[in-house]
């Protein structure tokens, strides 16, 4: 989920990347991938463009906070926070900004 925090600086004109914060729990220590996408339209069919916001992240069993270290300004839009940990499944959460 987003933190208050994030979605609070979301809701702000062009906001940084690195105000997106995130908040997840794991059953198991392991390594996550995260990955910001934007939804963008390319010849009339929607599409996710990743972002070169990403990271990997060693995070520990039970609850985890981070955020995105980029200090990108992210435009009006949709977006989509993926986390995905090594051998798991993803998880997403999608979010607009404007």
């Amino acid at each position: 989920s987003l933190t208050r925090t994030a979605i609070a600086a979301l809701n702000r004109g062009r906001p940084k990347a690195s105000l997106v914060a995130f908040a997840f729990t794991l059953s198991m220590s392991a390594r996550v991938r995260v990955t910001l996408a934007r939804r963008i339209r390319v010849q009339g069919r929607v599409r996710w463009l990743a972002l070169p916001d990403s990271l990997t992240i060693a995070a520990a069993k039970g609850h985890n906070s981070r955020r995105l270290n980029s200090h990108n300004t992210l435009p009006a839009g949709r977006y989509r926070l993926s986390l995905t940990p090594v051998h798991g499944t993803a998880r997403s959460l999608s979010f607009q900004i404007g």
